[in-house]
C-alpha cells in the first residue's frame, strides 16, 4: 500500500480531483467531507486513519480550519500539513 493522504475540501469537484490525481501516483486517500462539522469526530477519523499527509482547505464552511490545524499539532501526529485556499476574486481586489 501507498502513503495515506486525508483531504478536507469544501469543493467536492476539487476533492475528487485531488483524489483522482493521488490514487493515480498509488496514494490511499481518505475524503472528509464538507458536511462534517464537529472538530473532535473529525480528530477521531484523522487518528484512526493515520495519514501521512493532510491536506486542508483554511476557509471550511462547518469546521474552523485554524482550531483543526491548531488540534493535530497538539495531538503530535507524525504528519505532513499543508494547507491552501482559493480566495474569490472579488475578495481579493482593492
Amino acid at each position: 500500500m501507498g502513503k495515506k493522504i486525508l483531504i478536507l475540501e469544501k469543493d467536492i469537484n476539487i476533492s475528487y480531483s485531488l483524489q483522482t490525481q493521488f490514487l493515480i501516483v498509488g496514494m490511499d486517500v481518505l475524503l472528509i467531507p464538507e458536511t462534517e462539522k464537529d472538530i473532535e469526530l473529525t480528530m477521531d477519523k484523522i487518528i484512526k486513519y493515520s495519514p501521512d499527509y493532510i491536506i486542508i482547505d483554511l476557509f471550511l464552511r462547518n469546521i474552523d480550519s485554524f482550531s483543526l490545524i491548531k488540534e493535530i499539532k497538539q495531538c503530535n501526529l507524525d504528519v505532513k500539513l499543508f494547507t491552501y485556499t482559493k480566495l474569490n476574486k472579488k475578495l481579493t481586489k482593492k
